[in-house]
């Protein structure tokens, strides 16, 4: 591996993540997420190094900026005191405070609060730098503050790694696997659940089957959705059908009261990828809140009438 600092940082990338956007260097990904009461964390890393943690909430109201800057100066005496040297980042933030902290080991450390115009919104972030890293701290903070923002619409981006997709705001993440090569993401809505893959290497995995054969057999194997068969279906549908024992359904479906299923997949050619979406739901017209964009990326050819890769309980 080159060793860090020795080539320039990758070009800006957009990282999207409950609600929140902002623009960070290519390089840094995400490593680690909690949720809490109103509460938001993320941790990205590049290859060597924590690089960003960040946190954010939802108050009621907007906050007291000068309350939150005094409380955010003594939260830093402690840093300051480990620091061999402090400087307050002025001119980077439109409002709010930031502060670079460097410390004996010359590594580096920016503290700062963010707030968004668009909503009440406010985040907090712990930007690390190593003492061999090309990026500048004011740089840096200026790329995140500059494309920061809340999302207070009908839906929401989220962009992390390869995936970019836009959902309804109450969709809510309930799990994620982020794997190499294979990265989903679980969403639920009113006990419905809606599962979202992206495959790498997409000539690997179609290189003797079809793509609805492969999604179908993928399906099948995926121990997170119990009680349908999924059989092939045409122009990127999967069709759920039941089999025996789960005739009425599974147990997990009993308790979520959702019995029905919609499966979807696209071949990415350009990005050599594959892109499957299963749904699982109550009412036909939940499906209406899939967004129109994915569903007619995933579902060009379908015919009307009853929806494609719809298990009736």
């Amino acid at each position: 591996m080159t060793k860090p600092g020795q080539d320039p940082p990758p070009a800006a990338r957009t990282f999207a993540w409950d609600g929140v956007s902002f623009l960070v260097p290519g390089g840094w990904h995400l490593a680690g997420y909690s949720f809490g009461k109103n509460l938001t964390r993320v941790q990205l890393e590049d290859d060597y190094a924590l690089r960003l943690e960040a946190e954010w909430t939802r108050p009621r109201r907007p906050p007291d900026l000068r309350k939150v800057e005094s409380r955010f100066s003594r939260a830093s005496k402690r840093l300051v005191r480990a620091a061999k040297r402090t400087d307050r980042l002025d001119g980077v933030l439109p409002a709010g405070s930031a502060f670079l902290y460097t410390m004996p080991d010359e590594t580096r450390l920016i503290t700062a609060f963010l707030s968004a115009s668009e909503s009440t919104l406010s985040c907090f972030l712990r930007i690390h730098f190593q003492p061999d890293d090309r990026e500048k701290p004011r740089a840096v903070l200026g790329l995140i503050a500059t494309g920061f923002q809340a999302h207070v619409g009908a839906t929401v981006p989220w962009s992390l790694y390869d995936i970019s997709i836009e959902l309804p705001a109450d969709f809510r993440l309930v799990s994620t696997s982020l794997q190499a090569g294979r990265k989903l993401l679980v969403f639920q809505w009113r006990l419905r659940r809606f599962y979202i893959w992206h495959f790498s290497l997409a000539n690997i995995l179609l290189r003797d089957r079809t793509l609805e054969e492969w999604a179908a057999e993928f399906l099948n194997s995926f121990k997170g959705i119990r009680g349908p068969t999924f059989v092939p279906g045409a122009n990127g549908t999967v069709l759920a059908r039941r089999r025996w024992p789960y005739v009425v359904g599974h147990f997990e479906e009993i308790g979520r009261w959702c019995f029905r299923y919609q499966a979807n997949c696209v071949h990415d050619a350009k990005r050599n990828r594959v892109i499957l979406w299963a749904y699982n739901y109550r009412r036909p017209e939940d499906v209406d809140k899939i967004p129109a964009s994915l569903r007619a990326e995933t579902a060009s050819g379908r015919t009307s009438g009853k929806p494609a890769g719809t298990a009736e309980a």
